[in-house]
């Protein structure tokens, strides 16, 4: 094969890949109005998700009002661990300037550093645990994890407060969302 067919094959090949990873991606698309609630659009990675892995998603129907778009990344699934990740950039890799949170579903148990300090709390009728963010120079997620059904559910967002970190797990779990704190007129 002379090198002018080999090079379109890897253009054609690198094309195709990017292709791929670019279905694993999905933009959550917010209603329009102060207090509205966030749509989560998972449409594109959803399935890619629920066929690659054995641990049921739990995908929040609730999630804060931003002025930004947020997007939902598809991370390495495997058949017993799924990480999205949420994003204000398409390409974010996780790194504190563009990360807006994460949400994981596990077979096994998160591992918590030995000092962090958990916070009990319910959620739909479960026991769960909620994580405070450390803020210095910027802030880290803050988490709530839980148990449900022998799996182990976990959903960050960055810097957020626990009622509404609380509100949106609730809305994974099948709960309504939480009321909003200023009603529409």
């Amino acid at each position: 094969m002379n090198r002018h067919l080999q090079r379109i094959f890897i253009v054609d090949f690198i094309s195709l890949l990017a292709g791929l990873w670019t279905i694993g991606q999905a933009q959550l698309v917010d209603a329009p109005g102060y207090g509205s609630r966030e749509k989560v659009i998972f449409e594109k990675i959803e399935p890619i998700i629920r066929h690659g892995c054995r641990v049921p998603l739990r995908l929040p129907r609730f999630l804060r009002d931003e002025k930004q778009p947020i997007y939902a990344i598809a991370q390495p699934v495997t058949r017993f661990h799924y990480k999205i990740l949420l994003a204000t950039e398409l390409s974010c890799n996780g790194q504190n300037s563009c990360l807006y949170g994460s949400i994981q579903g596990s077979a096994t148990p998160f591992k918590l550093d030995k000092n962090i300090k958990p916070f009990k709390v319910s959620l739909m009728g479960h026991d769960g645990q909620f994580i405070k963010p450390v803020c210095h120079e910027y802030c880290s997620e803050a988490f709530v994890q839980w148990r449900e059904g022998g799996f182990y559910y976990s959903i960050g967002i960055k810097a957020e407060r626990m009622h509404s970190l609380i509100g949106i797990a609730d809305s994974a779990i099948g709960g309504p969302p939480p009321p909003l704190s200023a009603p529409k007129p």
